[in-house]
This record gives C-alpha cells, sequence and structure tokens, in this order.
C-alpha cells in the first residue's frame, strides 16, 4: 500500500510539472505575440509618420515652387535681365528643392544625437558667418545679408537659426534633471511598461533663473549681430522668438519669462505710439536721415497716407487679396504680380497672390497644410524619449510656425514689414534648403527612437523564447 501511495503521489507532481511547463510554454508565446504586436505597431506608426512628414513637406515644396513660377513669370518674359525666361525663378527653385530633398534623404539615415558633438563649432561658425557677412559680404537694399558663393548667393541667418536651435537643445539636455513621462503609446502593454515623455512638460531645472538667462544669452548674441551687423532685423525677430519659446515650453521660471515679455511689449508699444503721434511727413520719410525702421512702423500705421512710397507694397498686398474673393482668380490670372504693382511678388508677399488667384480656398488650404505640419513635427516632439530630441523638433516647430505667422500678418497687413519668409513658398534657395534639412532631422529623430523601442521590444521577444 505504501508502494502504490508513493506511485501516486510521483505521478501527481509529474502531471502537475508538465501541466506548469504547458503554462509557461503558452505564457512564453502570449508574451511573444504580444512584444511582436507592439513592435510591429511602432513600426508601422514610423513608416505612417515619416510618410505623412514626406508628402505634406514635398505637397508644399512643389506647390510653392508652382506658385513662385506664376507670380514671377510675367516679370521674368518681359525683361533681359531674366534672358526673357518666364521660368526662370522656378527652375533656380526646383534647383533647391532638388538639394533640400538630398538633405532630407541623408539625415534620416544619420544618428541625430551626433550632433551633439558639434554643438559648440556650429554656434561659433555661425557667429563667424555672420562677421564674415559684414566684412565681406554683398550688400542689397541696404542690408548685408548675403556672401557669393559662385553663381550662388547665401544668406547666413538661415543655418544661424539651425546652429541656435541646437545649441538651446543641448544647454538643456545637459541641465535636465527629470522629466515625468505620463503618455502611454499603446493600451497593450508587454511585460515591461514602455513609455513615451508626453509632449515636453516643465523640466525642473536647478538655478532656475541664472539658466534662462544664459539661454536667452545664446540665442540673443547672434539676434543682436543679425540685427546691427547685418541689418535683418526679421531674422534677429525670429531667432529670439524660437529663444523664448523654447524656454516658455521647457523651463520653469515663470515671473522672469513674464516680466520680460511684459519688458518687451511695452517697449515695442512705447515705440509704437512715439512714431503714431508723431507720424513724418511724406517728404520726411523718404530721406536718408529718417530711420528705415520707424519709416516701416510709421507705413504700417498709417498706410494711406505713404500709399505712394513706403506703404505702397502693403497697399498693393491687400489690394490682392481683397480682389481674389472666396475662390480667386484662376491660376495665372494675377493682376498685382505684374510689373509696376507689388514689387518682388515672388517673395515675401508670395502669399497675396496665392490668395489672388486661389481665392480663401486656397489660402486656407495652404494654411492647413502648414497647421498638419506642425501637428507632425509636434507628435514627434511628445514621442521623443530624451530632452535633446523633444527640443530639436521644438525648435523646428517654432522656427517654421513663427516664420508662416509673421509672414501672413505682414501680408494682411497685421505686423509691420519685415521681410520674413513664408516657409516653402517664398523664392529663396538658403530658406528651402535649411527647411527641408530641418524636416530630415525630425525624421531622423522620429526613426530613432521609434527603432529604439522596437529593438527593446524585439530583446523582451528573445528573453520570452528563452
Amino acid at each position: 500500500m505504501a508502494v502504490k501511495s508513493e506511485k501516486k503521489k510521483g505521478s501527481k507532481k509529474q502531471n502537475q510539472s508538465q501541466r506548469d511547463k504547458i503554462r509557461e510554454k503558452n505564457r512564453k508565446k502570449e508574451n511573444k505575440k504580444r512584444n511582436k504586436q507592439i513592435k510591429e505597431k511602432y513600426l508601422s506608426m514610423v513608416k505612417r509618420r515619416e510618410f505623412q512628414i514626406w508628402a505634406v513637406t514635398l505637397i508644399l515644396c512643389f506647390f510653392g515652387a508652382i506658385m513662385i513660377y506664376s507670380a514671377s513669370s510675367t516679370t521674368c518674359a518681359n525683361s533681359e535681365k531674366y534672358n526673357y525666361d518666364s521660368f526662370y525663378y522656378f527652375k533656380r527653385q526646383m534647383v533647391f528643392i532638388l538639394l533640400g530633398l538630398v538633405c532630407m534623404v541623408i539625415l534620416p539615415k544619420l544618428n541625430y544625437t551626433g550632433f551633439w558633438h558639434f554643438t559648440t563649432v556650429g554656434y561659433l561658425v555661425g557667429i563667424g558667418l555672420i562677421l564674415w557677412v559684414f566684412a565681406k559680404g554683398e550688400e542689397i537694399n541696404g542690408a548685408k545679408r548675403w556672401f557669393q558663393l559662385g553663381p550662388i548667393s547665401f544668406q547666413v541667418a538661415e543655418p544661424v537659426k539651425v546652429f541656435v536651435i541646437l545649441a538651446l537643445a543641448c544647454l538643456i539636455q545637459r541641465r535636465y534633471v527629470y522629466m515625468k513621462p505620463r503618455h502611454k503609446i499603446f493600451e497593450k502593454r508587454s511585460a515591461k511598461v514602455i513609455q513615451a515623455a508626453d509632449w515636453i512638460r516643465p523640466i525642473i531645472i536647478k538655478n532656475n533663473s541664472y539658466f534662462v538667462v544664459l539661454l536667452w544669452g545664446v540665442g540673443a548674441v547672434p539676434a543682436v549681430m543679425l540685427w546691427q551687423l547685418s541689418r535683418d532685423l526679421s531674422s534677429a525677430i525670429v531667432v529670439l522668438g524660437i529663444t523664448y519659446l523654447i524656454t516658455v515650453v521647457c523651463i520653469k521660471s515663470p515671473k522672469l519669462k513674464i516680466v520680460a515679455l511684459v519688458c518687451v511689449i511695452a517697449v515695442s508699444l512705447a515705440m509704437v505710439l512715439s512714431i503714431y503721434f508723431n507720424l513724418p511727413s511724406e517728404t520726411l520719410i523718404n530721406a536718408d536721415t529718417y530711420s528705415f525702421r520707424k519709416a516701416r512702423i510709421a507705413a504700417w500705421l498709417a498706410p494711406q497716407k505713404y500709399a505712394s512710397t513706403k506703404s505702397y507694397q502693403t497697399l498693393q498686398s491687400l489690394y490682392a487679396i481683397g480682389s481674389g474673393g472666396i475662390f480667386g482668380k484662376g491660376f495665372g490670372n494675377s493682376v498685382q504680380k505684374k510689373p509696376g504693382f507689388i514689387p518682388e511678388a515672388h517673395t515675401d508677399m508670395i502669399f497675396s497672390i496665392i490668395c489672388e488667384e486661389l481665392g480663401l480656398v486656397g489660402a486656407l488650404v495652404i494654411i492647413g497644410l502648414l497647421i498638419y505640419l506642425l501637428y507632425l513635427i509636434y507628435q514627434v516632439a511628445k514621442n521623443s524619449e530624451n530632452v535633446y530630441g523633444s527640443v530639436l523638433a521644438m525648435g523646428v516647430f517654432f522656427h517654421i510656425g513663427v516664420q508662416s505667422i509673421i509672414n501672413i500678418a505682414v501680408n494682411i497687413n497685421l505686423f509691420p514689414n519685415t521681410g520674413i519668409p513664408l516657409p516653402f513658398f517664398s523664392y529663396g534657395g538658403t530658406s528651402i534648403v535649411i527647411i527641408m534639412a530641418e524636416m530630415g532631422l525630425v525624421i531622423s529623430i522620429d526613426r530613432y527612437h521609434c527603432l529604439k523601442r522596437a529593438k527593446r521590444l524585439y530583446g523582451e521577444e528573445k528573453e520570452a523564447e528563452k
């Protein structure tokens, strides 16, 4: 009897161990299946968002090139300067777009974290470029913003914006203490919970006030140099805007930031009011001794008073926008683009030509595409697993956003004429190449972090198989 009971106990233990093995095997299979599903979701997510970024960027680029052709064709076809070639600016813009495409293809293949090591060098190169332009740059319309590279004029302010974004991202990453992730990518989870940083929350930084001033200094130095040496106030405004907005989002120092913003608004308002109550005569505003920037503010405040001089471009822009109506006059049928109306219609004032030819509907489509592109960049910044990637993506977000808002505001006379181009649409080789390179950087950030999560899950999958 004792032998039989021992045999029964042994068989029960054997059956129990077999059942445990089966359960363990099933558990590993379930984990493997779950990890595989999550990995496939990450890979499909990066491919889908990367495709969307590529699609929207290319649509904006080629749409912009077509509108540049429409805005400049009449002038070029009737000028010996352009060899009577109506496609003159279109062909040049297409060459720059192809250069930008090369950047968009190459940058996603690189590990963006490698730019960390070249931040200081890049920042100093940007400062050096400004000094070089001041010394030997080409002066156009009283400003030294370009230097000649063979047949191409290169505008230094565009790469300087990128160098400032890289420097700010590097500094914030160095001083970063912690960031609480709270956004869950997927409902289904592997055994190890994986989280991604939500849209960058205020970061806890030691010595906030001193650090904020340091960040502002990093942006202010090239901005002041662009303003004073290159006479490029518009680019200086963009650089300061990017710097301020990044610090607003990233750093906890509300009192200092509010005080700084109030001071800037107060100084600007005081200058505007002083000009408004002492508007110069039409003879004085055209004199060489009168400040060029004060003249632009006066023209913005009283456009009808200087309709034939300083406000001429703005008023022609408003006429173009108003005459376009809801559906526009049709592609190529703009009147204001003809010689004698909007000067240089294919550059800063191209939005008014778009409104005239495509109407309110066309303008809303373009604004919608820009907003959707900014949303995609926002998603990349939100899903980045480190501060460096988030701040870089935010810098691109603010660069495109600030320039778009100011350019459209200038075209409808909500802001003084500053000469800021509309991203993807205004003619300019340096601008389009730099912006497309920034989009390549955004794709690199997104691809790096999504693939990193996928590899981590793949490692868990291998562990589950053991």
